[in-house]
């Protein structure tokens, strides 16, 4: 309808994955090299996990064009709604397996004798598996059984697991425990930043060949940032009908307004109306009701002194607007002093922040005087739970020349309390804090035993000792402590990895220490959640 008024070749916001359009974020990358990763050194299983809407495909369809088809066979399971059955018969059709049985073993049979003659020609089979969190768990323990087609030194068969986070969820049921421990490779795709949002908007534009008269004012952008908390899949449609409503207009010029009246048709469009009947007879029945209680339908208040029980209320676009509007309402240096003033107070710091310097050139002066280090992050609210520990946060306020901030200092599920407080709100929910968030935050930390960076095996040194003796009071290393970055220490860094979320690398770097000091329980640190052990 508008691709000839503004010059495009297609139209660029599509939620159709097209190969020509394809952008990968910085996370999009790391999910790819973790799938790449798990894929060429035979792990067996891997996970990957994200929002609906984040672009699990799009990595998917960018997987399956780097895998060399010489070297890999592929079978891709778009709809994991099968008995265990049927999921053989499908694995088997996907692999052109000629066996035209209805019996598991005869299927599984063939499916065995095809992966070990493809072990013989020297390449890897791979199973990907979309949507998977609609598998059932007997379906998810036959594909764990899969895993066990193995030769004396690898694994025949690669599983890719895909899915939104209810499989992580699903995983971790006690009956899928066997399943859950074989997986080690995860990784969850979060969503895009403020500034990839805007990479992503002008690609796509690039790409359509109608950049030069589309033109998304900064506002906009922002605005779409905001609305769609970057999620691709909702960035596209804001921006689809945002252009359909400058069209309208005759106007080439895309504004914050047309992103916002999008997203209200939209909304529109998804929430209808009870017809006229349906509300007639809610109606009715209230007055029948209220009838049947003789008029005496009343509010339950709770009784003088007695705090009135805990609601966990859902966040409306107002409370997200109201806390928008009290932090740009804040004085910026006021602000960032009181906000970096909460951070250090967790560390037990009581230095002044200068009010005249850059906040982080102050809060990395202070650290520093302090021994002290100031870990940049850059990601979603996932991270930041990941790592457990209080956390600067940059704010996302369209049209503030100067950056507002807040610091998270305690998470009680999905609750956070920051500091400052504004318009009398101590507490944010996560819904909340990810509309405000820019994707920016610091936290600081402290290396307390000086263990070094660490991603060489076969190193040896005091450094690595004194990784072992901490690996080891986290009762992730069991082997004995030799100096020496060898296998077993390398397997214990990633357990720690994979059991506090982190990327499972073997490498030892800021993150991972943040979390072994956590884990060891042998320092003061703060922390947003108490660590509990499982025993």
């Amino acid at each position: 309808m508008y691709t000839e008024f503004f010059g495009f070749t297609e139209k660029p916001f599509t939620i159709t994955p097209n190969p020509r359009f394809m952008y990968l974020s910085h996370g999009h990358k790391e999910a790819l090299a973790h799938l790449l990763y798990g894929i060429q050194n035979h792990v067996g299983f891997v996970e990957i996990t994200g929002e609906v809407g984040a672009g699990k495909t799009t990595i998917l369809r960018t997987l399956f064009e780097q895998l060399e088809q010489d070297s890999c066979r592929l079978a891709f399971i778009f709809n994991p709604k099968l008995s265990t059955l049927e999921l053989l018969r499908n694995i088997n059709r996907e692999f052109a397996i000629d066996c035209t049985s209805v019996h598991h073993d005869a299927l599984l049979s063939a499916l065995n004798d095809f992966l070990l003659a493809e072990n013989v020609a020297g390449r890897t089979v791979v199973l990907v598996i979309d949507e998977a969190q609609n598998l059932s768990p007997e379906v998810l323990e036959q594909i764990r059984l899969l895993s066990n087609l193995e030769t004396t030194t690898d694994k025949l068969i690669q599983i890719v697991l895909v899915g939104q986070p209810e499989l992580s969820e699903m995983l971790d049921r006690n009956e899928l425990r066997q399943l859950n421990q074989r997986i080690t490779v995860r990784y969850f795709l979060g969503t895009i930043s403020l500034d990839e949002t805007c990479r992503y908007i002008q690609h796509r534009l690039d790409v359509a060949g109608g950049r030069e008269l589309a033109h998304f004012q900064p506002a906009a952008l922002r605005t779409v940032y905001r609305l769609s908390r970057g999620l691709p899949r909702m960035i596209n449609v804001l921006c689809d009908r945002a252009l359909l409503i400058a069209y309208g207009e005759g106007r080439r010029d895309i504004r914050a307004a047309d992103i916002r009246l999008a997203q209200s048709e939209l909304r529109r469009a998804q929430a209808p109306l009870l017809p006229g009947r349906g509300r007639t007879l809610i109606a009715v029945v209230l007055v029948v009701v209220l009838a049947a209680l003789g008029g005496r339908a009343v509010l339950s208040l709770p009784a003088p002194g007695e705090k009135p029980p805990a609601v966990a209320r859902k966040t409306q676009q107002s409370d997200i607007e109201t806390l928008r509007n009290a932090f740009a309402g804040q004085d910026a240096t006021r602000n960032a002093t009181a906000a970096l003033k909460g951070l250090l107070s967790r560390w037990k710091l009581t230095s002044e922040v200068s009010s005249r310097a850059d906040p982080l050139a102050s809060l990395a002066a202070t650290a520093s005087a302090n021994g002290l280090n100031l870990l940049p992050l850059n990601g979603g609210i996932a991270l930041l739970e990941k790592l457990n520990s209080p956390a600067l946060v940059r704010l996302l306020l369209p049209g503030m020349t100067e950056p507002r901030y807040l610091t998270i200092v305690r998470q009680e599920g999905e609750y956070f309390t920051m500091i400052p407080a504004v318009a009398k709100h101590s507490v944010v929910s996560r819904d909340e804090l990810a509309a405000l968030w820019s994707g920016q935050a610091w936290l600081l930390w402290k290396n307390w035993r000086a263990i070094p960076t660490l991603v060489t095996p076969d190193l040896n040194d005091a450094g690595v000792t004194r990784l072992q003796e901490q690996l080891s009071r986290s009762e992730d290393l069991s082997a004995p402590i030799t100096g020496v970055y060898d296998r077993a220490t390398i397997k214990a860094v990633t357990d720690l990895q994979a059991r506090t979320g982190l990327v499972q690398d073997g490498r030892v770097g800021p993150q991972t220490l943040v979390r072994l000091y956590q884990e060891s329980g042998d320092f003061a640190v703060p922390m947003l959640r108490e660590v509990r052990k499982q025993l």
